[in-house]
């Protein structure tokens, strides 16, 4: 959960690729 604080947001893109993250902050992101 770094991408909260916008510290993770490089790890967050190698997520997004993955699709995963997507779901979690995506469309329906929750942060």
């Amino acid at each position: 959960m770094r991408y909260k604080n916008g510290k993770g947001v490089g790890d967050i893109n190698i997520s997004v690729d993955n699709g995963e993250v997507k779901g979690l902050f995506g469309p329906n992101g929750a942060g």
